[in-house]
């Protein structure tokens, strides 16, 4: 289970400059392809509600499906999560290679 206290600096992590230019939201990697949580730009109410979820900075995350108007599929630590897409949207990463 999830820490359900907010963690702000997790949120708003800064960026380090050697990732800077390399970053993307979540909603641009492909199906299968995997990345690293860089920061999440939301506001207070994202933040904490992917907190809870575990998506945090410094998390793995695996893009499993994206269809064109809906919802994204994530893989986390094992398990699969839908996210809406505004909040995908405000996950920031840097793609893995596979």
């Amino acid at each position: 289970m999830a820490n359900s206290q907010y963690n702000k600096s997790e949120c708003f992590s800064e960026l380090d400059k050697s990732h800077k230019k390399n970053t993307k939201s979540l909603l641009q990697l492909h199906t299968g392809e995997k990345g690293k949580i860089i920061r999440i730009t939301g506001g207070q109410g994202a933040c904490k509600r992917l907190n809870e979820l575990g998506l945090v900075p410094g998390v793995e995350i695996e893009l499993v499906n994206k269809i064109s108007s809906g919802p994204v599929m994530v893989r986390v630590k094992g398990s699969k999560l839908a996210l809406g897409r505004g909040l995908a949207q405000k996950i920031e990463i840097v793609k893995i290679d596979s």
